[in-house]
């Protein structure tokens, strides 16, 4: 796995990885309160508007709002609870040479999702 070699230009990597969301579908806005992050998991490639939208119904009539963004992962890492692959990619974090790994904004979602 590209974590244990720990390259010098693996932090650029990770946070190329990581987009903000173009889908116009969406919402742009949050009722004001609403925990976030919120973290969503598809099995598209893509988010799946209809796990997000129903959340997010109650913001039309709410006041006060706050925006939105919405990123996602360029690539499917698999992020099931105790999976192999999982634990795979998280030992892999461990072992890496490159602390750098941690100050990108892709790992620490990943990090904090599984610790919910």
């Amino acid at each position: 796995m590209i974590n244990y070699k720990g390259y010098s230009n693996l932090k650029d990597i990770y946070d190329r990885l990581y987009m903000n969301s173009t889908d116009s579908v969406l919402p742009k806005f949050a009722p004001y309160g609403m925990w976030l992050p919120k973290y969503y998991v598809s099995t598209n490639d893509y988010l799946d508007p209809s796990l997000v939208n129903s959340e997010y119904e109650e913001c039309r009539n709410s006041t006060p709002t706050v925006p939105v963004l919405f990123k996602n992962s360029i690539i499917k890492l698999s992020l099931s609870l105790g999976s192999h692959e999982s634990i795979k990619f998280l030992k892999s974090l461990l072992k890496s040479e490159n602390e750098e790994l941690f100050r990108t904004e892709f790992i620490k979602h990943i990090i904090e999702y599984k610790w919910k």
